[in-house]
């Protein structure tokens, strides 16, 4: 497919606030084509100064695969810094603060998702902000540590994932935000989410979004849900109405959203840009995550907060996880199982070329690839995870990703069959 051919929309709210789509797209089509297409749209607001210090936020709440819905893909990750040196910036900074859960075990979510490997090899720094020199800012129920860094930096590009949220109903750009705010500090964003979402969006400065809508989580996200073949990137400089137009585009009406619905009394938007946004009509359907239960309100409720910390060192045990992911009062279990992946090995003679690997490998050279260069690869298992028939496979030990492969590989299934089926309809 040709860059001009693919599908494009803006949408206008105001003068100064809009939205704009790209896709939805064959899975075959680069990523990079994408991500040029909304740098050429919004090239007025990038910066003069090719000295300019620019931060990218992605979205690396925990350690899932980004093939699973819930991490930035990493194809827009590499296509972003790419794009941002071709224009000749180099001071780049990629930095997220990954959820407490992972940063309480000290799981190096970064390299999980391969991003450590990423920055290598486009030679750009990485900060975690849960560690990073901060400043206290005050949210709408407390004062928190948002990184120095945030301030500091002349231009933020903030990455998102889109996906079902059990207790904020979606998570987008303004919800990309919480990823800003350190440690366990992110604890306290839960005493009023909705306000305290809103809050962030007001004090954290976002020039651009560049929001991933390649592969999203439907049913129970943020953590256990449903990967979805959508295809799209969504961009734009404000998160209130990319959010509205993500929402709409997915199914979901943005006024059922508590953040969303909180930060439109500050937007003040008009009956007009309400109507425009409703006008919208959906994509498709995602299945909205499941309401949460009355045992999981309450073992979650800020009033219990000091009896979950006393008593961590029991509910915090791997096999106590287990059991109480399996009842349903947890999405997550992470294992500090470490993986160490030493090559990866292809087998000729399980491949179909459906070419797969190839779509999502970020390098865009996967092992069945005649240009695979094993020195130059990530090691992020994006072939792996995607490939039908385990053509590909892990020399090494694999540790925590077998558990993810064990809870995800039906719903991998569905999100091959449905990568597979937008390519034929596509081009017939």
């Amino acid at each position: 497919m040709r860059m001009n051919s693919i599908p494009q929309k803006t949408y206008f709210f105001s003068e100064n606030e809009e939205a704009f789509q790209a896709g939805p797209v064959d899975f075959r089509e680069p990523v990079a084509h994408l991500v040029e297409i909304i740098f050429h749209k919004f090239k007025h607001l990038l910066p003069q100064n090719r000295d300019a210090h620019i931060l990218l936020k992605p979205n690396c709440n925990n350690d899932l695969h980004p093939l699973l819905g819930n991490a930035t893909d990493l194809r827009i990750l590499k296509s972003v810094v790419n794009g941002l040196k071709e224009r000749g910036y180099q001071h780049i900074v990629i930095a997220d603060g990954p959820n407490i859960g992972t940063y309480r075990k000290q799981i190096n979510v970064f390299s999980r998702l391969g991003i450590r490997s990423l920055c290598r090899h486009t030679g750009v720094r990485l900060v975690d902000l849960n560690q990073a020199p901060s400043v206290r800012v005050d949210l709408f129920t407390d004062t928190v540590a948002i990184p120095e860094i945030l301030f500091e930096s002349d231009f933020v590009i903030s990455l998102p994932k889109f996906k079902t949220h059990a207790e904020a109903v979606v998570s987008f750009a303004m919800k990309n935000l919480i990823g800003c705010v350190c440690g366990v500090d992110k604890r306290k964003v839960h005493n009023d989410l909705p306000a305290n979402i809103a809050a962030l969006n007001k004090e954290i400065p976002v020039h651009l979004i560049i929001g991933d809508g390649l592969i999203v989580m439907e049913g129970n996200g943020p953590g256990d849900g449903q990967p979805f073949f959508a295809g799209m990137l969504l961009a734009g400089t404000d998160s209130f109405w990319l959010d509205g137009v993500a929402a709409r585009l997915t199914g979901f009406d943005p006024h059922r959203i508590p953040a969303w619905q909180n930060a439109s009394t500050m937007q003040r938007a008009s009956e007009k840009q309400l109507a425009s946004l409703m006008a919208i009509q959906p994509a498709f359907q995602l299945v909205p995550a499941p309401a949460r239960g009355f045992w999981v309100r309450f073992l979650d409720h800020p009033g219990l907060a000091a009896i979950r910390d006393k008593t961590r060192f029991l509910h915090s045990q791997h096999r106590a996880r287990t059991f109480l992911y399996r009842l349903g009062l947890l999405q997550d279990v992470y294992s500090q199982d470490n993986s160490r992946i030493d090559r990866l090995v292809f087998y000729q003679h399980r491949c179909d070329a459906c070419r797969l690997c190839e779509a999502v490998c970020p390098l865009g050279s996967p092992p069945c690839s005649p240009s695979h260069d094993p020195s130059a690869c990530l090691r992020c298992l994006s072939c792996w995870w995607i490939c039908p028939h385990d053509a590909i496979a892990i020399q090494g030990k694999p540790g925590y990703i077998l558990e993810h492969r064990n809870r995800f590989s039906q719903r991998l299934k569905r999100l091959r069959d449905q990568m597979l089926k937008s390519h034929t309809a596509w081009n017939n």
